[in-house]
């Protein structure tokens, strides 16, 4: 129940609401034809050193230098459904880039800007191609020591680690010939529907050669960069308008808008938008699952498509363990986050730092002599920047030998998770659990687990 003392205070929310969502209205390309006319020099001189750096390059050191006195053990991965009976959502790009309507476009001058605006930027003309073959991989994947992006980069790569998550970032990216990509991304905050942005494909690098985006993989597929650059764009977007609605509404209360643009108004500790996202926001960023059919009557999908984030010591609990264990055999899309402890120091030793985040690859068994242990597989968006080795030898189906420390690929049990990870996040749409099938279960009191493999605690 509203008392009346609330109610203009809550309409006056509302129609801000609803006003800064009028400003997202679509339209047709052709109305940013005079914006798309800039473009960035070319980079014409030879890439000066390294992209990594220093201290990260360092902590990466360290962990192949531990890496050198534990010995690999062999993990067998697992495979996943395939959901081929999911109804995968049509793209919603056109054929021809001029036939779209889009909610925005934004040029790399203002992109550009927002990262460093007295720098002088360029772009490193290439080959590049937006995948190798016909699907995402996520190992192409590899970011930047100057980019705070690991969650973003993360989420992307546990969709493209799926079957299922491969088939939807193929319908929300076109690459166009005449310089430019389409990138269709969520934003259930504001707009509350699918938000269509397009971009240059052009390759930024500063003057010394180095990119701004997550283009420096080796297999030149560029869709992860791509979907970087599009989700920085959204990201400025909002935030001009909600710097224009300020000067438009001098001395009114926009704290409801702010609220929901927590992370762009609110944070001033990056200046770029893009290093500002969190595990959260990234999930919300992408597409979520599906209607798909449990397996188990212990889980179903959620009403409301809310990515399930679960944190410290919640983690231990049997129940989560179990939730996590079951989302990742289902082929659902889960990252995780190190821990920013006093342990997560002592485990950054292992080459991956601390308040960082990983891919899950999959479920895998790993052989410890006749013992074998249950649980995942996981990948740190660094990636090459470990080394290729254990990269080349990864695929659902195989074995990949892996060891604790130095590599990008690594193997946690279910019951490591708390030690190693103070969060984990699963995409929307992923599995929780039933709780009506619980409660009868609780009334019917079985002794520890029942014939669907749910244990009762």
């Amino acid at each position: 129940m509203v008392s009346d003392s609330q109610e203009p205070e809550y309409s006056a929310a509302a129609r801000d609401h609803n006003e800064f969502k009028a400003r997202f209205g679509s339209h047709s390309v052709k109305k940013h034809e005079a914006e798309m006319q800039f473009m960035l020099k070319p980079f014409m001189r030879k890439a000066s050193g390294s992209q990594q750096a220093l201290g990260k390059r360092l902590l990466r050191t360290l962990g192949k230098v531990r890496g050198l006195v534990t010995r690999s053990l062999p993990a067998d991965q697992c495979t996943v459904p395939d959901w081929k009976e999911a109804r995968v959502p049509a793209s919603e790009w056109q054929d021809e880039l001029r036939a779209n309507q889009v909610d925005m476009f934004v040029s790399d001058e203002r992109l550009l800007n927002n990262m460093d605006s007295s720098s002088e930027w360029y772009d490193r003309m290439g080959n590049g191609v937006l995948f190798n073959g016909e699907v995402p991989d996520t190992f192409d994947i590899a970011q930047l020591d100057r980019r705070q992006t690991c969650f973003l980069l993360s989420a992307l790569g546990a969709y493209a680690a799926t079957p299922l998550g491969q088939r939807l970032l193929q319908q929300i990216i076109r690459l166009y010939p005449e310089g430019f990509v389409g990138v269709t991304l969520n934003d259930d905050s504001l707009a509350e529907r699918s938000v269509k942005v397009v971009v240059s494909s052009s390759r930024p690098v500063d003057r010394h050669g180095k990119d701004c985006y997550s283009f420096a993989n080796t297999s030149g597929a560029r869709w992860a960069g791509y979907i970087e650059k599009a989700c920085h764009a959204l990201l400025l977007e909002r935030s001009a308008n909600v710097d224009q609605l300020k000067k438009e509404k001098p001395g009114e209360d926009l704290s409801y808008i702010e609220g929901l643009l927590r992370l762009i108004t609110s944070n001033k500790k990056n200046s770029c938008l893009l290093d500002r996202i969190d595990m959260s926001l990234a999930f919300k960023l992408l597409p979520p699952m599906p209607e798909l059919t449990s397996p188990s009557p212990a889980f179903q999908q959620p009403q409301s498509l809310n990515a399930f984030d679960a944190r410290d010591d919640d983690l231990k609990k049997p129940l989560i363990k179990d939730l996590i264990c079951f989302n990742i055999k289902q082929g659902i899309p889960v990252i995780l986050g190190t821990r920013g402890d006093w342990r997560g120091t002592f485990n950054a030793s292992s080459g991956t730092p601390t308040n960082h985040a990983v891919t899950v690859l999959g479920p895998a068994s790993l052989r410890k002599g006749s013992d074998t242990v249950d649980g995942f597989l996981t990948y740190d968006p660094y990636g090459e920047a470990f080394g290729k080795s254990d990269i080349a030898t990864a695929s659902v189906g195989t074995t990949t030998s892996v060891k604790p420390s130095g590599q990008a690929i690594r193997f946690c049990s279910y019951d490591d998770i708390h030690e190693y990870f103070n969060r984990v996040t699963i995409a929307r749409g992923g599995f929780v659990h039933n709780l009506e099938y619980l409660k009868k279960l609780a009334a019917e009191k079985p002794d520890a687990r029942n014939e669907d493999g749910w244990e009762l605690v």
